[in-house]
């Protein structure tokens, strides 16, 4: 079987999982494991990347702070 990528947004995922929700479990339990293991997988590597670039901004904002103070001593 041949894989495809889609790109969606959650609010949109969220209304495709809705809709498929509607049909028999047996029959779709499957795909919406699947579906949300790729999505949580997603969104776990955003918000790891978030929170390192966050922290690289934070390190890089407080550096000039602290070589100022250094100076000034």
């Amino acid at each position: 079987m041949t894989d495809i990528q889609l790109r969606l947004s959650l609010d949109e995922l969220n209304l495709v999982l809705e809709g498929v929700g509607h049909l028999p479990f047996a029959r779709v339990f499957a795909l919406v494991g699947k579906i949300q293991a790729q999505a949580g997988e997603q969104i776990q590597a955003q918000a790891q990347a978030q929170a390192q670039a966050q922290a690289q901004n934070h390190a890089q904002t407080q550096a000039p702070t602290a070589q100022a103070g250094a100076q000034a001593g």
